[in-house]
C-alpha cells in the first residue's frame, strides 16, 4: 500500500482552534509571572523531550531577557534521545544551559546537575547585589533564593518540583498535585521550598498554552503529546495523525496492536481492525471511532510502539 507523503487534516477540521484566546486562568498566570519574576533569581523552563522546539511559547521570551534561565527539557524516557539532542544544540548557549530529564524515574543523575548551575547563578547574583550595595560578600547560606519556573501545559512542572524536593529534601508525599491531563495546576501557588542547602523556594505556575500557533502541523504535533484537551482538538484527528506518522516513520509496532497482518495508511481499515480487536462497539455494532482514537493514542503516549520526538 502507497503511504500519505504527508498529513491532510480533514475538510471538517477548523485549524482556527490552535489560533485562540487565552483562557482567563492563563492570562492572570502569565501576568501575574511577570509580576513576580523581578523578586526570582532564576527562571526555569521545561519543555518536553517530544517536542522541544515546538513547545517553545513566544509568551515567556521577557521572563528570560530578565533573570538567567536553565531548560529542562522533561520526559527524556519518551522521546528519541540522539535526535532531541540534537535539536537541544540550537537552543543552548552558554548563559542558556539545557538539562535532560525524567521527572516521574531516574531524576538524580539531573538534580546533580541542576544545583551546581543554580549554586553558580545565586553566586554571581550575590557578587552583583555585594558590589550595587557597597557590602561585604554575600554567601550563599545568607539568603533565600526563589526560582520561578514554566512552560505550556502537560510538560512536567509539577513532577519536576515533587522530584526537587524529594531529592533535596528528602520529603515524601506531592507537595503540588500531577495529573496526565492538562491544566491541573490553574493558579499560581505559593513558594514550595525544594532545598536547605542553599535554600531554594520554587513558585509553581499554570502552564501557558501558545496563544496564537499558525502552524496546525505544529499545533498536531503539540496535541498529540497531551498539550491541549483531546477533545479540543478531536481524538479522531490526533489518531490519524498519529497513523501518518508511524508510517512515515517505518514503524511497525502498531500493527499487533490493532490486530493488523500488514501496514496500513486508510484510518478507517485500521480503527475498523482495532474496534474488531477488542470489541470496541457502538449499540448498533459499528465501530466506536472515538473510543479507538483514545485507546490508540493512550498506547502512543505510554511508549508502546517506542520512543519518538515529534519535531
Amino acid at each position: 500500500m502507497q503511504m500519505r507523503a504527508k498529513f491532510d487534516f480533514p475538510i471538517y477540521f477548523n485549524k482556527d482552534v490552535f489560533f485562540k484566546v487565552l483562557p482567563y486562568h492563563m492570562v492572570r498566570g502569565l501576568q501575574i509571572m511577570r509580576a513576580k519574576v523581578n523578586r526570582c533569581d532564576c527562571v526555569i523552563e521545561i519543555r518536553d523531550a517530544r517536542v522541544p522546539l515546538s513547545c517553545l511559547n513566544p509568551d515567556f521570551e521577557d521572563l528570560y531577557v530578565r533573570k538567567p534561565r536553565i531548560i529542562l527539557i522533561n520526559k527524556i524516557d519518551l522521546a528519541d534521545f540522539s535526535k532531541t539532542q540534537s535539536l537541544a544544540k540550537s537552543i543552548e548557549s552558554k548563559n542558556t544551559p539545557v538539562i535532560f530529564t525524567n521527572s516521574k524515574t531516574h531524576f538524580e543523575e539531573s538534580a546533580n546537575q541542576l544545583l551546581p548551575l543554580l549554586k553558580d547563578i545565586f553566586t554571581h547574583s550575590n557578587e552583583i547585589e555585594a558590589k550595587e550595595k557597597n557590602i561585604q560578600q554575600i554567601k550563599l547560606r545568607d539568603k533565600q533564593y526563589q526560582v520561578l519556573v514554566c512552560g505550556i501545559p502537560n510538560v512536567g512542572k509539577s513532577s519536576f518540583i515533587n522530584a526537587a524536593r524529594r531529592h533535596y529534601m528528602s520529603c515524601g508525599g506531592k507537595a503540588t498535585r500531577v495529573g496526565k491531563l492538562p491544566g491541573v495546576t490553574k493558579s499560581v501557588l505559593n513558594y514550595i521550598n525544594i532545598s536547605r542547602s542553599p535554600r531554594i523556594r520554587i513558585l509553581d505556575t499554570p502552564g501557558i498554552s501558545v496563544p496564537h500557533i499558525e502552524d496546525p502541523f505544529v499545533g498536531i504535533k503539540l496535541a498529540l503529546t497531551g498539550t491541549f484537551p483531546d477533545h479540543v482538538i478531536g481524538e479522531e484527528v490526533i489518531a490519524d495523525f498519529l497513523l501518518y506518522f508511524l508510517n512515515k516513520e517505518n514503524n511497525l509496532k502498531y500493527l499487533d496492536f490493532c490486530g493488523l497482518d500488514f501496514p496500513c495508511d486508510e484510518f478507517d481499515a485500521v480503527i475498523k481492525s482495532l474496534a474488531s480487536k477488542y470489541n470496541l462497539r457502538k449499540y448498533n455494532g459499528d465501530p466506536d471511532y472515538r473510543k479507538c482514537s483514545i485507546m490508540f493514542v493512550k498506547a502512543f503516549r505510554e511508549k508502546q510502539f517506542g520512543r519518538f520526538t515529534l519535531d
